[in-house]
């Protein structure tokens, strides 16, 4: 009987509790079973093998997060299957993209080739999009932490986002706007695929609710001075004000870490720092605003939405580690970036196997049942995170000191925002 028994396949089951009481079960990882003479199942070829997974972040800057927070993730995978009994370990292989698209790709297929089946990171869309038919000809899974160009949102492809994608956050920032009081704005905005689609989302929920686009004045995403789109800006802006009034005008910038690029050369304009800023997922609770350019932020506040996060337990215990790891304030992807590596991680082992297919199958049934740092991580139709909440951020100061403060929670669901008190 004994003997019977070890020459059966034996599956696994285990509970794997995340951050709430929500119950997963873990399959059974195994290698090829080939039959035996007697056409019995041979379940004494465990596997033994590392896996690893690829990751790319857009620069340097980025990884510098990015990075910690996946490896924090990646300890803690590797604890847990230890405590499955499972004979594997995982790894990831990291790559830097430099700020270039073709660097993306170059990197990306060289993961492919050494034999990499899910690639993580992946923050920039106009990157991601570099890679998308590559990654869906050649079957390789793409887990993204941070893209939200709508454009990329497709159906039963290999691509799989762990955030909303823009036009969630378009909504929120023209409600966010509106109820501000603003009536006309002038987008800044990055010339790529992100900057068109964010923008796009932007000034049509903006004008349904009555307000005015006064120009989309594109740029350069690579930290090149600005001059004349800045002298356009401001010029617009300044008869915005003559027309409107103070306190009815705006800027919405669409823009990431150049953003310590750009404001400090607005100062030579001046009507751009009379009026509020608005900005984006790319750049909230960018450490430059808060520390080095404290003064200009603080007058123009920069006013950005975040896919709002659950203070779990998780993320708390998450949070520490991080902190306590690398010295740095959590920004704003890290939790995504933490999550990935559990959600693929998961994926692999409930397949049974390091199979990109059989990976994206199973996949949205993970994040379905995965609690992780960021929250519930349920995906739609297309892949992306299930529309959620933003928390909105600005530049206060509080007691002297000029940081990024939580002033406000956006809702998708009734379209409406709940403003906290602001410190000056």
């Amino acid at each position: 009987m004994v003997t019977s028994l070890k020459r059966m396949l034996v599956f696994i089951s285990t509970v794997f509790l995340l951050g709430t009481s929500i119950g997963y079960t873990v399959g059974y990882f195994r290698s090829k079973t080939p039959e035996n003479d007697q056409g019995k199942i041979n379940t004494e070829e465990r596997l033994s093998v590392e896996i690893v997974l690829g990751a790319i972040s857009t620069y340097s800057d980025d990884a510098e997060y990015m990075n910690q927070a996946m490896e924090i993730a990646l300890e803690e995978v590797n604890e847990y299957v230890v405590k499955l009994g499972l004979n594997i370990t995982f790894s990831i292989r990291f790559e830097d993209a430099d700020l270039s698209d073709t660097i993306a790709l170059d990197k990306f297929k060289s993961l492919a080739e050494s034999g990499v089946k899910i690639v993580l990171g992946m923050w920039w869309s106009s990157q991601l999009e570099a890679v998308l038919s590559y990654a869906n000809e050649n079957h390789i899974v793409v887990i993204s932490s941070a893209s939200t160009a709508p454009s990329l949102a497709v159906p039963d492809d290999y691509v799989f986002r762990l955030v909303p994608t823009d036009i969630a956050q378009g909504r929120a920032l023209a409600r966010m706007i509106r109820d501000k009081g603003i009536e006309a704005v002038v987008v800044l905005q990055q010339d790529n695929i992100w900057g068109e689609g964010l923008g796009a989302e932007f000034v049509r929920r903006f004008e349904e609710l009555g307000g005015s686009v006064l120009d989309r004045i594109k740029y350069s995403p690579y930290r090149e001075p600005l001059p004349s789109q800045l002298r356009t800006a401001a010029d617009k802006v300044k008869s915005a004000l003559e027309e409107y009034g103070e306190s009815k005008v705006a800027v919405e910038a669409i823009s990431m870490g150049e953003i310590e690029v750009l404001l400090p050369q607005a100062e030579d304009y001046p009507p751009l720092t009379e009026v509020p800023w608005f900005g984006s997922d790319g750049y909230v609770r960018w450490v430059a605003l808060a520390e080095e350019l404290s003064a200009i932020s603080l007058r123009t506040r920069h006013y950005s939405p975040l896919t709002a996060t659950t203070k779990s337990s998780k993320w708390k215990t998450f949070v520490n580690k991080f902190s306590n790891r690398t010295g740095l304030e959590i920004r704003h992807y890290e939790s995504e970036s933490y999550d990935s590596v559990w959600v693929a991680a998961l994926a692999v082992i409930q397949a049974g196997s390091y199979d990109s297919e059989a990976v994206k199958e199973i996949l949205p049934d993970i994040c379905d049942k995965y609690f992780g740092a960021s929250g519930w991580l349920k995906l739609d139709e297309n892949g992306d995170k299930a529309v959620g909440d933003y928390d909105i951020f600005a530049v206060t100061s509080e007691s002297g000191v000029a940081a990024w403060r939580k002033v406000g929670i956006y809702h998708s669901e009734p379209d409406e925002v709940n403003w906290l008190e602001e410190p000056n």
